[in-house]
């Protein structure tokens, strides 16, 4: 291959007067040791950020403060598994959702039977009374 002066040879970097545009390599010591210390650094982090966000309600006084966070990083957690995966992160959102309404109809149920219990109980003790 003839180049004219002052040309570079990018598409074969090993010739003479072309550009090398890989990155050197690193030892796999190295590689692994930046691993591991990237893993070490995301696990405190995860717990660091775990433990407070956890802890806010314990530490404000305040369920629904701690309730808004909760649903905040679920949010954002929901979010992150659409961007990555937007398959995989509607299917686990609408599973979220649709246990959480499960819960709920739960709840509805449990308080509706124990009103309807408190309601009898106290409108047989008024009819004793009479």
């Amino acid at each position: 291959m003839n180049l004219t002066e002052g040309e570079n040879n990018a598409s074969n970097p090993k010739e003479e007067g072309g550009i090398n545009l890989q990155k050197p390599t690193e030892s796999k010591s190295t590689n692994t040791s930046k691993n591991i210390a990237v893993a070490i650094a995301t696990n405190v982090l995860q717990k660091s950020i775990s433990y407070t966000t956890g802890n806010i309600g314990k530490w404000t006084g305040s369920e629904q403060t701690q309730n808004a966070v909760n649903n905040m990083q679920k949010a954002i957690g929901y979010g992150i598994a659409i961007y990555a995966n937007p398959i995989m992160g509607s299917i686990a959102l609408a599973f979220d959702i649709g246990t959480n309404a499960i819960d709920y109809a739960y709840e509805q149920n449990q308080r509706e039977i124990k009103r309807q219990i408190l309601f009898n109980r106290t409108t047989v003790q008024a009819v004793e009374a009479r």
